[in-house]
């Protein structure tokens, strides 16, 4: 199915690539949605998205921030976003293959001129920082992550379209919440949902440690929005995913 001249800022649409079929899957108008504010109603809401996957048929696409953490492990700091929800699912009777257009320049669209939320001062003391500390063995791996951020004049599904062009991200995703494209759009060039927005140097030492994504969702009806993170040359040292 072929997206042009569909409204594609419906509200509560997700979509979403399959990497392992190689598809772009787009859901719509949910039965029901599901949406946690608070770290206590996060667990709920799961349990909710799993009862309509398992025993209702329902196919689930959304996500679960990076800011319930403390839900899960209460230990876990993390910084104050009570603007973006902390967990979103829409649930579905359906689910459509489609295939997306193909990205066409346009005159008027202009370039993205992305801005660092730090200097490359800061970035080299900060990378020297977590050197030596992997050196005294008070760590063996930090992720250390800075946000890129940049002002979008044009259209909001041309911005998608030309992302995935340009990057064709095995687990892009684009997300429309009841209210609108401006919510998608924020959270989308400031933390990265889709693909490459948001960039980390990783150093690591000694044994594998374990890395946080986006993958699949809750069980055989369900989908999940992954975050994507690029790669990028760490002037400081060496190269760094």
């Amino acid at each position: 199915m072929n997206l042009p001249g569909i409204n594609q800022s419906a509200p509560a649409r997700v979509i979403l690539r399959d990497a392992a079929g190689e598809r772009w899957l787009r859901f719509t108008g949910p039965r029901q949605l599901v949406k946690a504010g608070t770290l206590g109603d996060v667990k709920a809401g799961l349990g909710r998205v799993e009862e309509g996957v398992v025993r209702e048929g329902l196919y689930a696409a959304g996500f679960v921030s990076y800011e319930a953490a403390p839900a899960f492990d209460r230990p876990l700091a993390v910084n104050d976003n009570s603007e973006f929800p902390l967990l979103w699912f829409g649930l579905y009777e359906g689910v459509e293959e489609v295939e997306l257009p193909v990205w066409a320049p346009r005159a008027e669209g202009g370039a993205m001129e992305w801005q660092a939320s730090v200097g490359k001062a800061e970035f080299c003391r900060e990378v020297a920082r977590i050197k030596a500390l992997i050196r005294s063995g008070d760590t063996y791996q930090v992720n250390y992550t800075y946000r890129l951020r940049t002002r979008l004049a044009g259209d909001p599904w041309d911005a998608f379209l030309r992302l995935v062009a340009a990057q064709d991200p095995p687990y892009g995703a684009l997300w429309t919440p009841a209210t609108g494209w401006s919510a998608a759009l924020r959270r989308s060039c400031s933390s990265g949902w889709t693909a490459r927005a948001s960039n980390a140097a990783n150093e690591r030492h000694g044994r594998p440690g374990p890395h946080a994504g986006g993958g699949p969702g809750l069980g055989p009806g369900a989908a999940g929005l992954g975050k994507g993170a690029g790669r990028e040359r760490d002037d400081c040292g060496h190269g760094a995913s």
